[in-house]
C-alpha cells in the first residue's frame, strides 16, 4: 500500500513506515480524486513517492527495480491521464 512504504535511500532497499497522508487522502476535488482513481497502482505509487515522499526517480527506480527512464515515462503517463481526466470532468 503506497501510506506505508519507505526507503533506505542509500542502497534502495524498501522498509515499512507510515506516512501522514497519500495523494487520494489530500484529493479534496471529486473529478481529481476520480482521475487518481483511474491510475493503475504503480502510476498512483510512482506519484505518491515523487511528489508527497519526495523521492528522485533514481530512487524509486531502485524500488521497483526498473530505470529511471521507465519510471519517468510511467510518471508522464499517469500525469498525461490525469490532465485529460481532469478536461474531461470540467466540460
Amino acid at each position: 500500500m503506497i501510506s506505508s512504504l519507505s526507503m533506505d535511500r542509500e542502497n534502495g532497499e524498501s522498509s515499512r513506515m507510515n506516512t501522514e497522508f497519500t495523494l487520494l487522502d489530500i484529493a479534496e476535488d471529486e473529478v481529481l480524486y476520480n482521475s487518481l482513481l483511474q491510475l493503475t497502482e504503480k502510476e498512483r505509487t510512482i506519484l505518491q513517492l515523487i511528489y508527497i515522499d519526495q523521492w528522485t526517480q533514481t530512487e524509486v527506480a531502485k524500488w521497483f527495480k526498473d530505470t529511471p527512464q521507465n519510471i519517468g515515462k510511467t510518471k508522464k503517463r499517469a500525469l498525461v491521464k490525469i490532465k485529460n481526466e481532469l478536461e474531461k470532468g470540467r466540460e
